[in-house]
């Protein structure tokens, strides 16, 4: 194959790529009941994925983010 074919092909062989990188949130909270509908709000259009620690919340952070 010439280059110059080549470099014509490159718009089909690129076109199955996904075109937004899958995104990854981590972080920790404590008692985050009243934050969560902001943060969730904020985030939920980019983040694909929450990886949430919860350090022993006493309110109802722990089944805000089971339901979430």
């Amino acid at each position: 194959m010439k280059l110059k074919t080549a470099w014509r092909q490159l718009p089909r062989l690129f076109a199955h790529t996904p075109r937004r990188p899958r995104i990854h949130l981590y972080t920790m909270g404590w008692n985050e009941e009243r934050l969560l509908p902001f943060f969730f709000r904020h985030y939920d259009p980019w983040v694909d994925r929450y990886v949430i620690y919860d350090d022993n919340s006493t309110d109802a952070t722990l089944e805000m983010l089971h339901a979430h």
